[in-house]
């Protein structure tokens, strides 16, 4: 499956799982964006800092993304 610059968000994407799913997404030719509390925002460089235990924290980077890219696909 060849993902084409899809925008996928992974959350707690600096653990073991999701450094590989990060890894496949970007195989696939697809735009993986870490979101994870142990990271900070540079969206440039496919990281974007959320606390997944805070509203307002999820919400923003949902906006950062949007505002950056205009859209989510996964």
């Amino acid at each position: 499956m060849i993902l084409n610059d899809k925008i996928i968000i992974v959350t707690g994407g600096s653990g073991l799982i999701g450094r590989e799913i990060i890894s496949d997404i970007n195989r696939k030719k697809g735009v993986a964006i870490n979101a994870d509390i142990k990271v900070e925002s540079n969206l440039q460089s496919g990281t974007i800092h959320i606390d997944i235990t805070n509203d307002s924290s999820v919400q923003a980077g949902i906006d950062n993304v949007l505002s950056e890219y205009g859209r989510i696909d996964g």
